[in-house]
């Protein structure tokens, strides 16, 4: 907590509403598991309105900020743009690819122009966490979700664009910040550990498998990336940090086993591969290999139809059927740029990276291209020249400076 209080300090007022917008954005689909929270407007039209405005303002004040963009992210947005745009042309229908397309191709510009520097960077990080945790524990307080009673009395519900999902996702990104913390700073934070057994349990509760692999594998590779370009003190407190958190994850198991039958069944479900969600799921996977491989160009941004449903539940497969196969490449290009530029700075912003990784798990098993706003946020924040602000510390550790260092991706 006193490293947010410190964040917050060194924030700008203007720093800090332009990272809340993209905040907004990003987190606007969680609280719709919260049944005490339905009422509020959904904000994503006006999320992307605000992140268009701001990025204009950002840009009409420095224009070189464009030239930092890379060119990986101006042709994969072009590139979407024009896919939807001729979609809806062919078809006469403007709403669905311009719903499909707007916000994706919006957030990722908005967070290569807005999350520059560490302090922003910190900034939605931390304010990330602090959100997913208290939709969490609000749902832990016995506060009903969506689709039906309690959250634990209950244990799996079943939802659509919200529900169990959308607290799981909530529940898991905080949980990626605080692991990635625990991992790489110098102190244990109580903080963090509060925030990594609400948001396990709830998340395991859920029994929904994208959320709890992506955090795990975002943990993981920040770990293997931390290891593996940072200093030789980094590196030795992420190997010491390993026992304390495998401890703590074995007690989070230990105690969602203990809470209830429910909560058993429920993590049962993480590890079944036979019920129905994952027989369709892996039918619209087969159908969109399938139908990619025949149609080059892809079947039209927004036209994915199979047995009912109107995406694959792949973000990788929906890009690749619907935009074919140059969509699909520059997909490719833009996450292996992004993920490098974020491993280089593993040792400086590791959350960023536990985000990205986990943003990107989770879209490849749940939702559509527009509802994984976090992910194309951190891709977009990913896929510029970043300047960051390094700590110049004394032998005793005190901040004596800092130095600005531009990292470049090879």
């Amino acid at each position: 907590m006193a490293r947010l209080n410190a964040t917050a300090k060194k924030l700008s007022v203007r720093d800090a509403l332009l990272v809340s917008i993209l905040i907004v954005a990003a987190t606007d689909n969680w609280y719709q598991g919260l049944r005490v929270l339905e009422s509020l407007p959904r904000l994503d039209r006006a999320a992307s309105i605000l992140c268009v405005l701001a990025s204009l303002m950002v840009c009409a004040r420095r224009p070189s900020i464009l030239k930092q963009i890379h060119l990986e992210a101006w042709l994969f947005c072009a590139a979407l743009v024009g896919w939807a745009f001729a979609a809806g042309l062919s078809s006469g229908d403007w709403e669905k690819p311009n719903r499909t397309m707007g916000l994706f191709v919006v957030a990722i510009l908005a967070g290569a122009v807005l999350l520059e520097g560490s302090r922003r960077q910190r900034w939605f990080a931390n304010t990330i966490a602090l959100l997913g945790a208290a939709a969490v524990v609000m749902a832990l307080l016995g506060l009903d979700v969506s689709d039906s009673g309690g959250f634990v009395r209950s244990g799996r519900l079943r939802g659509f664009a919200g529900g169990t999902i959308s607290i799981a996702r909530a529940g898991s990104a905080a949980m990626t910040v605080a692991l990635v913390r625990l991992l790489t700073r110098k102190r244990t934070s109580l903080l963090d550990i509060g925030i990594v057994v609400a948001a396990g349990l709830a998340t395991l509760q859920s029994g929904s498998r994208g959320p709890t692999v992506g955090a795990i594998g975002a943990v993981v590779a920040v770990l293997f990336a931390v290891r593996g370009s940072a200093s030789a003190p980094s590196r030795n407190r992420a190997i010491q940090h390993q026992k304390v958190l495998l401890g703590l994850l074995a007690a989070l198991l230990v105690l969602v086993l203990a809470t209830s039958l429910a909560s058993q069944r429920a993590l049962a479900e993480l590890f079944t591969v036979t019920d129905g969600d994952t027989t369709a799921r892996v039918e619209f996977w087969r159908y969109s290999i399938e139908t990619g491989i025949l149609t080059p160009l892809g079947v039209g941004i927004g036209n994915f139809s199979f047995e009912g449903a109107s995406y694959p539940h792949n973000i990788a497969l929906e890009l690749f059927v619907e935009g074919g196969w140059i969509v699909f490449g520059l997909f490719a290009f833009s996450v292996r740029r992004s993920w490098s530029n974020w491993a280089t700075q593993a040792e400086h912003a590791p959350e960023l990276l536990g985000l990205l990784v986990y943003s990107l798990g989770a879209a490849l098993v749940s939702f559509d291209v527009a509802s994984n706003v976090l992910f194309a946020i951190v891709l977009g924040a990913g896929l510029r020249r970043e300047s960051m602000h390094l700590a110049v510390t004394s032998a005793s550790g005190h901040v004596r400076g800092s130095v600005t260092k531009t990292l470049e991706s090879p």
